[in-house]
C-alpha cells in the first residue's frame, strides 16, 4: 500500500477488476466524459448493501467534454 511503488507510468488499461476476499485495489481514471457515472461490485446485491459509488463528472475545458444544455420542452421538477 505504498503509494510510491504505484505504476503511474506503464499501468494495466481494463475495464473490470477482480479483488481478493478482504483484499482492496487502486485504481485511476481519467473522467473527461462529463455526466453521473455509477460504479458498483458485480453482484447486484451489494448494491443494495451500499458498496455503490456515484461519480460526478463536471464539464471539461473541450467541446467534446461538455453536456449539451437540456431541450427547451424538458419538464421542470
Amino acid at each position: 500500500m505504498d503509494p510510491a511503488k504505484l505504476n503511474l507510468v506503464d499501468h494495466v488499461e481494463r475495464n473490470t477488476v477482480g479483488i481478493p476476499s478482504s483484499g482492496g485495489v487502486a485504481i485511476g481514471f481519467l473522467a473527461n466524459n462529463p455526466g453521473v457515472w455509477f460504479m458498483h461490485c458485480l453482484p447486484e446485491v451489494h448494491t443494495s448493501w451500499g458498496l455503490k459509488i456515484v461519480l460526478v463528472v463536471l464539464d471539461g475545458k473541450n467541446p467534446n467534454q461538455k453536456l449539451p444544455p437540456p431541450p427547451a420542452d424538458l419538464p421542470k421538477c
